[in-house]
């Protein structure tokens, strides 16, 4: 580490180490000792330290990539039979305790040899704690938090806020605990206040605003949600809303049922060229769940019509391989199949669902 190299001149001078990079290295040190070590070893002097090569995001006042290559590959080199430094490499094991006893890790995680639907449960009440905790009193989301350093992230995303409060309200309907219900009724109250008018062909709808930014997948996401509440409580009070955002998918589809504005500035209205892969999958979904909640023939046959042009225009001559891995349009392909039984979309989200598991490294290496 950092303070074993400022103190071992004879070591900091066989590895030319410069100080400006010694220096970035203290500023760092903590968050150094919150990674895994890659190269363990006892030294001469039987000091032991780890070094260690970090991604150059991780650490923005730390050393440079390149300079964390270049201690690595002196260090290496130092090691080297030619170099008369006696070393020994050495193995550690580590544990966790709980309530259960003494767990094993495997390079300080658990490791599972089966996965059965009571740890799946557990793993899901867990991380919906989580959430009870991370939800602030106005329904806003601690978006990020490092439990290293202790610290949130201010960064904000309107998109993940609404596939959050889908996320808590699917454990509730899983578990029935009302915490998780009250938790998600309150982020959609910040969801509301993110809800402004956006006109899109001299009509206006309602949009959710990240931002300075409205995008297809944010108004998607935040009807999910809004269905998946009412379809657990028959709370019909976000009714109005529901539609109005649907008003907003449905007008920037064209006949041919292609999304033709992914995002859009608020308040400006200018239509940016960005696409996204998986907003049309969101925006279909969000169709279909609003069609069983409402009966509006007009909201499945924009969502038919979309996965359509997905399937016959955008996704025409990919082979499996090349399709995008896309679990939002598998969930509207889904839902779109059971309500039209159109063998057409089983079988695109069957070659999605095998693109997926052809992707899978299921013979690792390492057992992580």
């Amino acid at each position: 580490g950092p303070s074993t190299l400022a103190q071992n001149p004879h070591l900091l001078a066989r590895l030319k180490i410069p100080q400006r990079i010694l220096g970035a290295a203290h500023r760092t040190h903590s968050l150094y000792m919150q990674q895994v070590g890659q190269l363990s070893n006892t030294v001469t002097s039987g000091i032991g330290f780890e070094l260690r090569v970090d991604p150059p995001h991780q650490h923005g006042n730390g050393p440079a990539l390149a300079d964390r290559k270049m201690i690595a590959q002196r260090f290496r080199a130092m090691l080297q039979p030619r170099v008369p430094v006696p070393y020994r490499f050495f193995t550690t094991r580590g544990w966790f305790f709980d309530e259960g006893g003494p767990v094993p890790l495997y390079r300080g995680h658990r490791t599972y040899d089966r996965i059965d639907p009571d740890l799946l449960r557990r793993a899901a009440d867990l991380a919906g704690q989580y959430l009870l905790r991370a939800t602030l009193p106005d329904g806003r989301l601690v978006y990020s938090y490092r439990p290293g350093g202790g610290e949130a992230d201010p960064g904000y995303n309107m998109l993940r806020h609404a596939g959050t409060i889908y996320s808590i309200l699917e454990l509730y309907e899983a578990n029935g605990d009302p915490a998780l219900l009250e938790t998600a009724e309150r982020a959609i109250a910040y969801l509301a206040l993110t809800t402004r008018r956006c006109t899109v062909e001299g009509s206006e709808y309602a949009c959710v605003v990240d931002g300075d930014s409205v995008k297809l997948g944010g108004n998607a996401l935040a009807l999910i949600a809004l269905a998946k509440h009412r379809e657990l409580t028959g709370d019909e009070r976000h009714r109005e809303m529901m539609l109005d955002l649907a008003g907003w998918i449905r007008a920037v589809q064209s006949p041919a049922g292609q999304f033709t504005i992914h995002k859009q500035s608020y308040p400006g209205g200018a239509v940016s060229d960005f696409v996204s892969n998986y907003y049309p999958g969101e925006a279909l979904l969000a169709l279909a769940r609003l069609y069983v909640l409402e009966g509006d023939a007009d909201l499945l046959a924009g969502a038919e019509a979309g996965a359509r042009w997905l399937i016959e225009v955008r996704d025409a001559g990919l082979s499996t391989a090349e399709l995008s891995h896309d679990h939002w349009l598998l969930y509207a392909l889904n839902d779109i199949y059971r309500l039209s039984r159109q063998p057409i979309f089983l079988e695109h989200a069957s070659r999605i669902a095998t693109a997926i598991v052809d992707g899978q490294n299921r013979r690792p290496e390492q057992r992580d």
